[in-house]
């Protein structure tokens, strides 16, 4: 506790000496640094404390990290320096600017002074709120390998003599909050955009795309850690001590909320405009993507395998998405509505993109596989899926509410 007081007391009185949060800080760090007691206990866990870096989920049970928390760290001491030095040997205005122009050309490349702004939908994975490391699909898969470890001791661990089980509830609840945040870091990097500020001094563009592989690594990461069904989430002996029911729909609003970010329009436009000006050649294209998605969600269709519950959900999550995107009904969830001009980071008329052309295109390949699926259906709940998927996705391209 007095740790985690003394890192939230010096990011703020960060604030007050006037600088903002720089979600950019912790991708500087490479991921297996934070596996290290050595680089841990001196560093913390990124170069500044002005990131939302707030504990250390990387490290694993027998790596001996003892410093979970951020610290006062290089980019901060060198913002303060920038901010506030005295300049006594300088007389006019114009030396002054050249002497910290020249500070920040110096620094110009090296990561641990890249600065990445706070957004509502940051289409920089770079700048985003309580990630870790520089690699956001092996940082996750740590993160994942933790939770899993977490679930199976939750009862053990909240037990209170004369206590009910409030706790574990409260507890259970923040572990799928942080299976969904891993995913979300992950998910960003489809269709991102690097964003890093420069001047005419510095040489290259300020707008990068992400490449090819870390997206499709991104999305091999989404399709196995978020819509594989969670079964080590779904542990009875758990959740049967404070609740009745609510896995199911537990993890299906869990699941839409990363379809909803992957099939977000405002990613299919980045993408669609990334493959425009580089080429198919050196892309992650919105076509790949939409089909490594319809194979990753519809994976029992290529044999006769029976599609449980929780595969179910999601698969009419996907079709609901795609029902949205032919409709152009895709406003993002939690974002007042007078602020959604400044959430939307990339234009887009859905009607007048190539959005619907490829929804259609992916929805009739479905159609087709549906169709084959079903007269191989294992049991009766799979076949009934089935053909209500059908109607479906004929009320989808009929125009129609499914």
């Amino acid at each position: 506790m007095g740790r985690g007081i003394r890192y939230v007391a010096a990011h703020e009185v960060g604030h007050t000496l006037g600088l903002p949060h720089n979600f950019a800080s912790s991708n500087a760090v490479p991921v297996d640094s934070l596996r290290s007691p050595e680089w841990t206990s001196e560093h913390g866990t990124t170069p500044s404390i002005m990131d939302y870096a707030r504990f250390n989920y990387v490290a694993q049970p027998g790596d001996g990290v003892e410093q979970f928390a951020p610290k006062i760290g290089a980019y901060d001491e060198w913002a303060i320096q920038w901010g506030y030095q005295a300049m006594p040997d300088l007389e006019t205005q114009e030396e002054r600017a050249r002497r910290l122009d020249a500070m920040i050309q110096e620094k110009a490349g090296d990561p641990t002074y890249l600065y990445g702004r706070q957004s509502f939908r940051p289409q920089d994975p770079r700048s985003q709120s309580e990630d870790l490391g520089r690699n956001a699909v092996k940082a996750g898969s740590l993160g994942v390998a933790n939770l899993k470890r977490i679930v199976p001791n939750l009862v053990e661990w909240t037990r209170e003599e004369g206590s009910n089980y409030q706790e574990l509830e409260e507890i259970y609840g923040e572990v799928v909050g942080q299976w969904r945040r891993y995913l979300g870091h992950a998910a960003r990097h489809v269709g991102g955009m690097h964003e890093t500020f420069k001047t005419y001094a510095q040489d290259g563009p300020v707008y990068d795309p992400v490449p090819a592989g870390r997206q499709r690594a991104a999305m091999e990461f989404v399709l196995e850690n978020g819509f594989q069904t969670p079964s080590w989430l779904t542990d009875a002996d758990v959740l049967r001590r404070f609740e009745s029911s609510g896995a199911l729909n537990r993890v299906r609003e869990a699941q839409f909320g990363i379809m909803e970010a992957v099939l977000r329009p405002e990613r299919l436009a980045r993408m669609t405009e990334i493959t425009a000006m580089n080429g198919r050649e050196s892309t992650y294209t919105p076509t790949e993507m939409l089909v490594d998605l319809r194979e990753g969600v519809w994976a029992e269709l290529d044999g006769s395998e029976a599609i449980g519950p929780y595969r179910r959900n999601l698969q009419r999550g996907y079709l609901e998405r795609m029902r949205e995107l032919m409709t152009g009904n895709t406003v993002p969830d939690g974002i007042p509505e007078g602020l959604l001009e400044r959430a939307r980071s990339t234009p887009v008329d859905v009607s007048q993109s190539d959005i619907q052309a490829l929804v259609r295109g992916e929805l009739r390949a479905l159609e087709g596989e549906v169709e084959q699926a079903l007269r191989r259906a294992p049991n009766e709940m799979t076949e009934r899926h089935l053909r209500d998927v059908l109607t479906r996705i004929g009320d989808i391209l009929d125009g129609e509410e499914a």
